[in-house]
């Protein structure tokens, strides 16, 4: 259930950076892919289970609910 669930967090990343190419225009595609490349980075580390890169993706996946 964990693999599912690290799976899933790593699509939902790159799938963030795709969309955030779709919605914002110009510079701030810049600013926001550079956000969703450390939430795709954190949940490429949570697969190797270090601790801070769990709850830093899970940080990123909340703040991701939050503003979308």
């Amino acid at each position: 259930m964990i693999e599912v669930l690290k799976w899933l967090q790593l699509a939902v990343s790159i799938g963030v950076i795709a969309l955030f190419w779709l919605i914002y225009p110009g510079i701030m595609v810049v600013f926001a892919t550079a956000g969703g490349l450390c939430y795709a980075a954190s949940a490429i580390v949570a697969f190797r289970d270090h601790r801070v890169a769990i709850w830093l993706a899970f940080a990123f996946s909340s703040l991701t609910t939050i503003y979308a």
